[in-house]
């Protein structure tokens, strides 16, 4: 990609938050990107309590608390994309890695675009990310890979309104936290890099991302299509020993 500008020039867009749902909020971002989140806190931790905790009535009563917080953020989630589907861009985002008692392992990344035009119609991309990545590694892939081709799709637009907002939607908190962070996206190889020159094509046709938090594996079309698309993938690049990233 071109460089058109340094990201000192890059002006943060401007954000309202009485455009958002209750159940969203928003943290501050680093590459110009707004992002939103839920204030639920990760779905991990419960899943490990379940698991290895007895069930003491405290656990079975954060359970279910728990059960109704992700029921309503499951409501206000879909209640976002209906809202903005048929006027905005909107990219689900998705990372496999198929993992065999190793902290890495064969991964890929997906992203799913609506067409505004038609929320019917979508455009699937899913692509090998390596042999030896780890999930963060793979679903930042597919947050990246989701703003490259929703900027391709402005790019041939025949009508568009003078800035478009770009939705960029994902499952998984700490993909969004490195893709916003600088720190932490200069972890991974050619990831900064990347973004600067994302932000740089964003300014250039007068275009801004908002880094949505979405519940995964909750019924949401967009998501499931790109959970899917993305194992596919990288089962593809587990069971193909000559397989090579490009």
């Amino acid at each position: 990609m071109r460089n058109y500008t340094s990201q000192a020039d890059i002006t943060p867009p401007v954000f309202k938050l009485r455009l958002l749902p209750q159940c969203f909020r928003v943290l501050p971002h680093g590459h110009g990107f707004i992002f939103y989140t839920s204030p639920l806190p990760p779905r991990n931790n419960v899943i490990l309590l379940r698991i290895r905790t007895p069930p003491t009535p405290q656990n079975v009563a954060t359970l279910r608390s728990h059960h109704t917080e992700m029921s309503e953020f499951v409501k206000a989630a879909t209640k976002f994309i209906e809202q903005h589907q048929r006027s905005s861009v909107m990219v689900f985002t998705d990372g496999s890695v198929s993992l065999f008692d190793s902290p890495v392992g064969c991964g890929a990344c997906s992203a799913v675009l609506f067409l505004v035009s038609d929320s019917e119609r979508v455009q699937i991309h899913a692509k090998p990310v390596g042999k030896r990545v780890t999930s963060v590694c793979c679903e930042a892939e597919g947050i990246i890979q989701g703003i490259e081709i929703a900027v391709c799709y402005l790019h041939e637009c025949q009508s568009r309104r003078s800035h478009e907002t770009l939705y960029i939607l994902c499952d998984w908190i700490a993909a969004i936290n490195t893709v916003n962070n600088k720190n932490e996206s200069n972890k991974y190889s050619g990831v900064l890099s990347r973004l600067q020159d994302l932000c740089d094509l964003l300014k250039n046709i007068s275009a801004s991302v908002k880094l949505v938090h979405i519940p995964g594996h909750a019924g949401i079309k967009g998501n499931e299509i790109a959970d899917v698309k993305a194992r596919e993938v990288a089962r593809d690049v587990t069971c193909r020993k000559d397989f090579s990233v490009k």
